[in-house]
């Protein structure tokens, strides 16, 4: 593996872990509060910002690798086979862990079933519930179709214009005004799409980013900084919608870069094969430990409160860590491999 890959790779392991730390309050209790563990700090505020931490970092290298060869579409047919290609590798496992969502929170309707087979939630949010962390597919499924169509080279410049600028807009006043659409899904589509950018650009073997790297670190804990006390004292969710929308793609942009700088020196120096490996397992199984963290400690947290009668917080949360995240790495890379090799693979030959 190249050290620029592994640099990317160290990239989705972190997202990932922000993200698992971020919902882990649900099957234990906050500890960000550290007077939990005696300390006078309430760091609260930082669980707040962490989805757009992660899930930010995610997709801006979603857009970075998808464009990392500077690809285009000579018209639909490609754009429509990459987009089959996508949907390929995404919905499989997510239609398992939709049935297991499904077993912890009981659909109420068939229809309600059918929007969310169909990952639609996020569009028609005033009519049905979102199911936690799996209305991030339909998200991915959107900006997918986004890329496929700015990149075809048959398609208007001034409709590429519009894909990228309005359409975030649009959603935003949708959802602000109608309650049709939910905001979420247009929160990191210019964090998205300034991850393709990058990729088109090389930026970070340009002579510029030589220039702006310093400046990266300082405006990133700055922006973080403002919207930590814009939190702890309003409440991000109180403010003006799209100035919350941009705030949300400064940090998100500003945390990715950041990280990125991280990374790429940590790449660097590491000289263990294995520690490579492992940071590439994890990179590689973090689709599914995305989709299927919360099943796990669902019915883990059924098997140690109910069957073995544990239930302490502080007990709930070490289960959850020691146990509980080795067990989300195991299974979602054996579900990633054997997809891979399987249902992708089978697909392929039979193609």
């Amino acid at each position: 593996m190249t050290k620029r890959l592994l640099t990317f790779d160290l990239m989705r392991v972190i997202a990932i872990f922000i993200i698992l730390f971020h919902h882990l309050t649900d099957y234990s209790f906050n500890f960000y509060n550290l007077q939990y563990f005696g300390i006078a700090l309430d760091l609260s505020p930082w669980h707040e910002l962490n989805p757009h931490l992660g899930l930010g970092m995610f997709l801006f290298l979603s857009g970075y690798l998808l464009n990392r060869k500077n690809i285009n579409f000579s018209g639909f047919k490609d754009s429509k086979n990459f987009l089959s290609n996508k949907l390929l590798r995404i919905l499989p496992l997510y239609y398992l862990a939709l049935i297991l969502f499904f077993y912890i929170d009981k659909p109420d309707s068939l229809i309600e079933i059918a929007i969310h087979t169909i990952a639609l939630q996020l569009i028609f949010v005033s009519h049905f519930p979102i199911l936690k962390t799996l209305w991030f597919v339909g998200l991915i499924m959107v900006y997918y179709l986004a890329f496929a169509l700015v990149k075809n080279r048959t398609l208007n410049l001034l409709y590429k214009i519009a894909i990228v600028v309005i359409l975030p807009l649009l959603i935003l006043f949708l959802g602000r005004y109608y309650g049709l659409t939910d905001v979420r899904l247009a929160n990191y589509y210019w964090v998205f799409f300034f991850g393709t950018l990058c990729a088109e650009t090389n930026l970070f073997q340009q002579k510029i980013w030589q220039k702006i790297k310093f400046v990266i670190p300082l405006s990133f804990v700055s922006i973080f900084i403002f919207m930590y006390h814009l939190e702890d004292t309003f409440g991000l969710y109180k403010i003006n919608l799209l100035q919350r929308h941009l705030l949300i793609t400064v940090l998100s942009i500003s945390f990715s870069l950041f990280i990125y700088q991280i990374s790429d020196a940590v790449a660097k120096s590491i000289k263990s094969k294995k520690m490579s490996q492992a940071i590439e397992l994890v990179a590689y199984s973090s689709y599914c430990m995305f989709l299927f963290h919360r099943p796990v400690w669902y019915f883990l947290g059924k098997i140690h409160k109910e069957i073995l009668a544990l239930d302490n917080p502080y007990v709930n949360l070490g289960i959850a860590t020691i146990i509980g995240i080795p067990l989300i790495v195991g299974i979602s890379f054996g579900l990633q491999s054997l997809h891979d090799k399987y249902f992708v693979g089978l697909f392929r030959k039979t193609a």
